[in-house]
């Protein structure tokens, strides 16, 4: 897959360069303030992903777009409207938040009982107390996929669309439950059949997922490494 991306972009000379080396992309960003410069740009190219501020760009949200296609637009509106909502927490709900927290309950269960995503969770409460460690790799990990058949780029695409709240954590596909490990994070562990597709997950309990994993092996990832292009005007 290779990407395009246009920084300060202006009326697009950088892209229209691109365009007459006979370059192809598979998808195509641009980031520009300016009114009449992205109408111009628009008109040249109407599939372009405008990114809006350079300052406002969300580096996990286009990295997903780009890994996914999950869609950058969408997935800023999506993300926009949970963020929103933390504002309508009270100093009361906040106070309530940091008790349910210190009491061992996850980041997520919090948010949902809210209506926030995790990661706005994660802000408000990250300024106020000391979070607990959260461990990356291995089976202590909430989103751990298992001994050596996982894949850690895959892995980490997981993680950043559950804290975008792209990806909602739900009880045990298999056996229903929804049970605490010992730190109060969940033991619900998102599970790929496919490494291939990312957002393709089934959610399973840390036994059911061991289980799975006995007798069963993820279809690895295939294909080339993503290649990004990146031009810059002068802002």
């Amino acid at each position: 897959m290779k990407y395009f991306l246009d920084l300060f972009a202006g009326i697009g000379g950088f892209a229209l360069g691109a365009e007459w080396a006979g370059l192809r992309f598979d998808a195509h960003y641009f980031s520009e303030v300016d009114p009449y410069a992205i109408r111009v740009y628009k008109q040249r190219f109407p599939d372009a992903i405008p990114l809006g501020d350079i300052n406002k760009i969300d580096g996990d949200l286009l990295y997903l777009d780009m890994m996914t296609g999950y869609g950058y637009n969408k997935a800023i509106q999506e993300v926009s409207n949970m963020a929103g909502k933390l504002k309508k927490l009270t100093e009361e709900q906040v106070s309530e938040s940091v008790e349910m927290y210190e009491r061992g309950l996850s980041l997520e269960d919090i948010g949902k009982f809210y209506n926030v995503s995790r990661q706005s969770m994660w802000d408000l409460l990250r300024r106020r107390m000391d979070l607990r460690a959260q461990i990356k790799y291995g089976e202590d990990n909430t989103f751990y996929r298992g001994g050596v058949s996982s894949d850690p780029h895959v892995h980490d695409l997981t993680e950043k669309a559950v804290k975008k709240g792209i990806l909602h954590p739900e009880n045990c596909e298999v056996c229903g439950e929804s049970y605490r490990l010992k730190d109060g994070r969940t033991a619900v562990q998102a599970h790929h059949d496919d490494y291939n597709k990312p957002l393709e997950v089934r959610w399973l309990c840390q036994k059911c997922h061991h289980e799975w994993h006995k007798s069963h092996h993820a279809i690895r990832r295939t294909g080339e490494p993503a290649q990004v292009i990146v031009a810059g005007g002068f802002p």
